[in-house]
């Protein structure tokens, strides 16, 4: 007798969707996190292996009397401005980014004569 009175359901209720769609939401918010916070790591990563490779090749420069400490400059100075590094930075193997020094975040990347004797 019940069974005649209950309308059969079909679909799901507002309520239903209204659940399942928070439920994305926060989870698409937790990923979208997460996916931002490992990009700017990566970034991080970028910046520290390039301003690596960037002093070894003015070490190996002013090793090989390339370069001398007085080439470079007092102040920071982008390394893109300073045509005797940038030369440097060629011979090392570099010349595939050597136009374009910008870290990942698109800053150029600079040279002192205190970062690079590290005082």
């Amino acid at each position: 007798m019940q069974r005649l009175l209950r309308k059969e359901r079909k679909g799901f209720s507002v309520l239903e969707l209204v659940l399942v769609i928070a439920i994305v939401v926060i989870l698409s918010g937790v990923v979208g996190v997460s996916f931002f916070a490992s990009r700017e790591g990566t970034k991080e990563a970028v910046a520290q292996e390039e301003i690596a490779r960037i002093y070894d090749t003015i070490w190996q420069g002013i090793a090989n009397e390339d370069l001398t400490m007085d080439d470079i400059p007092e102040i920071a100075t982008p390394i893109k401005d300073v045509p005797v590094i940038m030369d440097v930075l060629v011979v090392g193997g570099d010349s595939d980014r050597v136009g374009d020094l910008k870290d990942p975040w698109g800053n150029p990347y600079v040279i002192s004569k205190s970062g690079v004797s590290g005082t």
